[in-house]
């Protein structure tokens, strides 16, 4: 059935057939939508008629236009580039159907691109999405902190495992602190370790910090005499080192060493006197 559009429309008069909506927009009329900054806008094409009006107008470089469902080619068959009309080559036949597809605004260019480009601004992550970089998580990764909370007896002069039993904070559970008391991520990065071994007695104290299972970083000694009512009792080492840790089969543990007459790493709350019970801390700094 043809289209009987009214004669002598005015800008803004429309006309309906099939459920569609035309409007005569003062060259010719069109159909479509021209919002959200995309433009998808149909023309009944008058006998010869080469100008069609795009309403709100469109982004050049950015529009597509069809004759009777033929891509037109730029430059060729017709001139898109003044950002509101669109010129055929050739006029077109009456009752021709010219549709403009593309853009209509530069704003909806701005996009996180797959590869290359530049990003300014805040960047939100919904969770449970993580950022990464080359394929790893790079912010906001795992992050713990426990400590021996009661005195544990070791033999002397041999290296012991420290068994921190209590987390006073484990964001991803990766510290196992009832059984092999050792911290074992699943997110790949450097990690920042500070560990602090408290012995029982006036003697030397060593810490380390243990990469599956071989000792890898050594701490320092501390002496405690004249600190404290007790302090002439307790000798201390600590360590601290960054660690690279794979985020599958790795981990890390506290262990230290006592000399002469220590039998016991030091044990108890985080407050106890003017020093606190063995501890180790660990968090990660950066991704791999």
């Amino acid at each position: 059935m043809a289209l009987q559009f009214p004669a002598s429309p005015t800008t803004g008069t429309t006309y309906t057939s099939n459920n569609q909506t035309w409007t005569w927009n003062g060259v010719g009329w069109s159909t479509g939508y021209n919002n959200s900054g995309f433009v998808r806008q149909a023309f009944s094409a008058t006998a010869g008629q080469t100008t069609f009006y795009v309403v709100g107008g469109y982004l050049p470089g950015f529009l597509d236009v069809y004759q009777n469902g033929v891509k037109l080619v730029n430059g060729t068959d017709v001139v898109i580039s003044s950002g509101t009309n669109i010129v055929l080559a050739t006029g077109a036949t009456v009752g021709d159907t010219i549709e403009a597809i593309g853009m209509a605004s530069a704003a909806y260019l701005a996009y996180l691109p797959l590869a290359g480009g530049t990003v300014s601004g805040n960047i939100s992550i919904t969770s449970p999405n993580t950022l990464q970089i080359n394929g790893k998580q790079a912010v906001n990764g795992p992050l713990f902190s426990v400590y021996l909370s009661a005195n544990q007896t070791i033999s002397n002069n041999t290296w012991t495992k420290v068994r921190l039993n209590t987390e006073t904070l484990d964001t991803n559970s990766a510290f196992d602190n009832a059984t092999n008391f050792r911290f074992l991520p699943t997110v790949e990065g450097y990690y920042q370790f500070n560990g602090l071994v408290m012995s029982n007695a006036n003697t030397i104290a060593y810490s380390a910090l243990y990469k599956n299972g071989v000792r890898i970083v050594n701490g320092m000694s501390i002496d405690f005499s004249g600190v404290g009512t007790s302090a002439t009792n307790y000798q201390a080492s600590a360590v601290s080192g960054i660690v690279y840790l794979n985020g599958s089969s790795d981990y890390v543990e506290l262990w230290g060493l006592g000399t002469g007459g220590v039998t016991a790493f030091y044990g108890g709350t985080i407050t106890a006197q003017n020093y606190g019970p063995c501890m180790l801390s660990g968090a990660m700094i950066r991704g791999a």
